[in-house]
């Protein structure tokens, strides 16, 4: 059977789409409620849900039964950790350092 005539379950199509989705989740405020995600991330509420309902399949979101709201899961912060983890704070902080000795003319010590 030719790929066009697979049929494919219901679920997200663009990473794009998604990641800003996920963005939108990840905005100041959370938890969310549905309608609030859904504004966040542009979409309209149909589309929202199908989307979230990804996330929390997937660990990436999780919701709260007593009060309806959605947050970042499990899965999003293991993301970040990772991320978290590959940043050389050292550099960052030493030309952080080097720009404002720059600007203020004056010493500047980074400390860890």
């Amino acid at each position: 059977m030719p790929d066009n005539d697979v049929v494919r379950p219901s679920g997200i199509q663009s990473p794009e789409t998604g990641l800003t989705a996920m963005l939108a989740l990840a905005r100041p405020g959370a938890p969310h409620m549905l309608k609030a995600f859904a504004e966040a991330a542009g979409m309209p509420a149909s589309k929202a849900h199908r989307y979230i309902a990804n996330f929390v399949r997937t660990g990436f979101a999780e919701r709260n039964p007593s009060h309806r709201r959605y947050r970042l899961g499990t899965a999003a912060l293991n993301v970040g950790i990772a991320a978290l983890a590959g940043v050389d704070a050292v550099r960052l902080g030493s030309e952080a350092a080097a720009r404002l000795c720059d600007e203020v003319h004056e010493t500047v010590a980074l400390a860890i």
